[in-house]
């Protein structure tokens, strides 16, 4: 965790010492007391990364991205720079804020177990989500932006100088869904992926040091099924699945 400002996503099993039962270690190295130890705000679901980002942002300046998103993921910009005179926790701070979320003990889950279904995605929109449930992709992009836009000014205590940052934002459940052939499940996560790309590429239109790039590291499985040089995509059928093959084993299993 040395060096990293951000890091959000799932896996706290990892992070939970071999007494708590659900751990996937087998020491007793306690990471989320670690990770606090280092100054890092930790957040275990989507109300929890709110009121810690919030909490930075008031402790460090609006780092540029105004009070947060609506539901569709939009949000609005500032300068990007702290006011004039302002005074700043994170000036003496070598890494500036640092922000840990884990909300799931491992994978986050498919978009399309949260929702029962991809019918709120249907004509560009983003479907809600419970405060205690894990937060969107779009979610967890966001909070990444206000942290490091307020660690761009901080690090060094220079009140106007840009310093810059590299993020990763990863939509990793296609790739195990499409590895599953499970189409409706990789559709669901296409579309979270989509309105996290509006909502990266809206950030860089308001700025004129920004880059985004976004591609795919292999091909793996996909949408349709082929035989005989016939490739098939029924998307209204897709549409109609309300739960992963993911999440039907573990309600099998479960049950």
């Amino acid at each position: 965790l040395v060096g990293v400002n951000v890091l959000v996503g799932g896996g706290v099993a990892r992070f939970w010492n071999s007494s708590v039962v659900g751990s996937a270690r087998e020491d007793t190295l306690d990471l989320l007391a670690f990770a606090g130890n280092r100054g890092y705000e930790i957040a275990l679901n989507a109300d929890e990364l709110r009121a810690r980002v919030e909490g930075l942002v008031a402790q460090g300046g609006d780092g540029g991205l105004g009070a947060g998103t609506d539901s569709a993921g939009s949000g609005a910009t500032g300068s990007g720079a702290p006011s004039a005179g302002t005074t700043h926790p994170f000036v003496h701070t070598a890494n500036g804020p640092r922000l840990l979320g884990l909300f799931a003990p491992s994978h986050l889950p498919y978009e399309i177990d949260v929702h029962g279904g991809l019918a709120g995605f249907r004509d560009g929109q983003t479907p809600p989500r419970d405060e205690t449930d894990a937060p969107s992709l779009t979610e967890m992009l966001e909070a990444a932006l206000r942290t490091l836009d307020i660690a761009n000014w901080s690090a060094t205590g220079a009140t106007t100088e840009d310093h810059g940052f590299v993020l990763v934002v990863e939509a990793g459940r296609i790739d195990h869904a499409a590895h599953a052939n499970d189409a409706s499940a990789v559709l669901g996560e296409i579309c979270a992926y989509d309105r996290a790309f509006v909502r990266a590429i809206q950030y860089a239109s308001e700025r004129d040091d920004t880059l985004v790039v976004a591609t795919s590291d292999h091909d793996t499985g996909g949408l349709s099924v082929g035989c005989c040089d016939v490739y098939g995509m029924n998307v209204p059928e897709l549409t109609k699945v309300t739960q992963s093959a993911e999440g039907v084993a573990g309600g099998i299993v479960g049950g």
